[in-house]
């Protein structure tokens, strides 16, 4: 199961794997993958302006994507997200655009999508975004990729209601010619849209089963939404004993970075969820609120060294094992 990576060294259990090159600032964006059998532990680097490919069966980098053709574009320090389907076909989303391009092995631009369509809500002024729990993402003949307004501040109500008011998932349906723009699953519960409150909160996390059925989970509810054929099929709550009350961040605070800090330590939130395409189940991340404070009486903690917890689940037809 990878959640994330933020040392110099890959382990799996107590034995080193091998050590990742040169891992600063200018490596980003790591991911696990697994083409025509072979794991893969990969990276953006932008100084050497490629994707790199450790193979995990020789310990080693093995493969290189250039990206040189999307540097003339913008320079990829400005931030870049991928989508490694294949050998072949790599899907790329620059930072702060609303435009994903296909490149092949060599790096060469064979295909790109630029979304100029008025979304839910009247939402015309927005940039595509991949976040890791919730990627662009890629599947029978289906782009998945979060979208964000630019046209308003969420530090406010009114501008938090504009914001839950517009879907935030957007669908590439390649299947049809021209291809279709889908902006009607993952819809924000009402949760976020009572008194006003601010949780900040502002991303869902999404998975995809081997069905084409899409699963969205919020940080602030226990909500599984679960979307077929493009509309809500149904919807689940498998609360975590480990979560009881999640409270909303209070407004005389909003520019507080202390407080913000510890804010982020003492509150509980339902994270990233996972389909685990061999075992037919899913899984989501539970982050436990823990205590400021160390024992210590002068330290306190960090986001890292909260708690957490994994939700296992076997949904059916009927019911939800847990």
């Amino acid at each position: 199961l990878f959640i994330g990576c933020n040392r110099s060294i890959l382990q799996s259990g107590k034995e080193t794997v091998f050590e990742l090159p040169d891992v600063t600032k200018k490596v980003t964006n790591f991911d696990f993958k697994i083409i025509n059998g072979n794991e893969y532990f990969s990276f953006i680097d932008q100084e050497q302006k490629h994707i790199g490919l450790l193979s995990l069966r020789i310990s080693a980098l093995s493969i290189t994507i250039p990206l040189n053709a999307l540097n003339t574009i913008q320079d990829i320090k400005q931030g870049v997200n991928y989508f490694i389907h294949n050998y072949d076909s790599i899907f790329v989303l620059l930072k702060g655009t609303a435009t994903i391009y296909l490149i092949d092995a060599k790096g060469s631009i064979t295909k790109k999508w630029n979304i100029q369509t008025t979304l839910s809500n009247n939402n015309s002024n927005f940039v595509l975004e991949s976040l890791p729990q919730i990627p662009l993402y890629y599947q029978d003949k289906r782009i998945y990729v979060l979208n964000t307004r630019r046209d308003i501040m969420v530090n406010n109500p009114e501008g938090r209601n504009i914001y839950f008011n517009s879907v935030p998932d957007l669908i590439i349906d390649l299947n049809t010619y021209p291809e279709s723009i889908i902006n009607k699953t993952g819809k924000w519960p009402l949760k976020y849209l009572e008194n006003g409150l601010d949780y900040d909160d502002y991303w869902p996390s999404r998975c995809v089963n081997e069905r084409g059925e899409i699963f969205y989970c919020f940080s602030i509810t226990p909500e599984i939404d679960i979307y077929k054929n493009d509309s809500l099929d149904k919807k689940i709550m498998p609360k975590s004993p480990y979560v009881n009350q999640i409270h909303a961040y209070p407004a005389d605070s909003i520019w507080n970075i202390a407080f913000k800090k510890k804010y982020w330590v003492t509150e509980s939130r339902y994270g990233k969820i996972i389909y685990d395409t061999y075992r037919k189940k899913y899984y989501r991340v539970v982050v436990h609120g823990t205590t400021y404070e160390n024992a210590d009486g002068y330290t306190v903690k960090d986001v890292e060294d909260k708690p957490w917890s994994l939700q296992i689940f076997e949904i059916g037809r009927a019911s939800v094992g847990k």
